[in-house]
């Protein structure tokens, strides 16, 4: 059953296979998820940026405080940086697997609730990786430590954890119902963000963009930052960085051929644009990813 995550305080559920952590890790890190995922998961990006690249998808920027939902069954690669001036990371991770329960309202003058099977339709919300929300990063920060807490203390108790599991999930249903219901802010910027990301044509100025929207640079670049965490320009040229270290992962395409493909006048222009933003050519970003790729496929 695929639903928005708006829709899901329509339903009751189930939730089996809980798994909470909170892992921290030191500067940049790169994880390849060499087999399907067996359950569904939230993570929220707690202290971290980071970018997930799928097969066939565009290159998904995921900024500091985003929820994200990774279904069951996905394939991925992330490459995730701190996001401050400190050195390390925070991620938090809630694994489950929901399952509809038929609930109705009894015949009786009491309209008790009644529930009618233990469980039934597997309930997803994407079958990508997909991000959540951008917004209420304190809030979600919270809601997901007390899971934490409740699920690594020493002789856990079951309603705790389950307690604090719904309640993340309430809670996402009622924020993003408001967030749909007030949409006009984020239609906006969720319109504009394809000028943003393209990279073979001649690209929309902000100026344009905002024009486009009879509003001004300034409150477009505030709603976008307000949304993305960061400002239009910088979106831009991370959405460049990762689309390159896309094609990067195909050790077949040559670098003039990325060249044209992203719209520049030659493979050199490409070179120091890359070199300037991550530090290393595109053949060293290349050979760390072979190489890493590889040790994945080994263990």
């Amino acid at each position: 059953m695929l639903l928005d995550f708006s829709e899901l305080n329509r339903y009751f559920f189930n939730i089996s296979n809980i798994f909470a952590s909170r892992q921290i890790s030191s500067g940049k890190t790169n994880f390849t998820m060499s087999a399907p995922r067996q359950t569904d998961a939230l993570l929220f990006f707690s202290n971290t940026t980071g970018v997930c690249y799928q097969n066939n998808l565009p290159p998904l920027n995921i900024p500091h405080g985003t929820l994200v939902y990774i279904p069951q069954g996905c394939q991925y690669v992330w490459e995730n940086s701190p996001s401050g001036n400190d050195n390390f990371q925070e991620n938090l991770l809630f694994e489950f697997t929901l399952s509809c329960i038929d609930v109705h309202r009894g015949d009786t003058p009491k309209k008790a609730f009644i529930c009618t099977q233990d469980s039934g339709d597997h309930i997803f919300f994407s079958k990508n990786v997909m991000i959540v929300t951008t917004r209420y990063s304190s809030l979600y920060r919270n809601l997901f430590l007390s899971l934490i807490d409740a699920f690594n203390t020493e002789h856990s108790l079951p309603l705790s954890v389950y307690t604090a599991a719904y309640d993340i999930f309430n809670t996402i249903a009622s924020n993003c119902l408001i967030e749909k219901n007030s949409y006009s802010d984020i239609s906006i910027i969720e319109n504009s963000i394809k000028y943003l990301e393209e990279c073979s044509s001649p690209a929309k100025s902000i100026k344009d963009i905002a024009a486009s929207h009879n509003i001004s640079i300034s409150h477009y670049e505030r709603l976008f930052r307000n949304y993305a965490g960061i400002s239009p320009v910088e979106y831009k040229n991370i959405h460049k960085i990762n689309c390159i270290k896309s094609f990067l992962h195909d050790s077949k395409i040559t670098l003039d051929e990325i060249s044209e493909k992203m719209g520049y006048c030659d493979s050199g222009y490409l070179c120091r644009f890359f070199k300037q933003k991550t530090g290393m050519t595109p053949k060293e970003y290349r050979n760390i990813y072979i190489s890493q790729t590889r040790k994945s496929q080994l263990k």
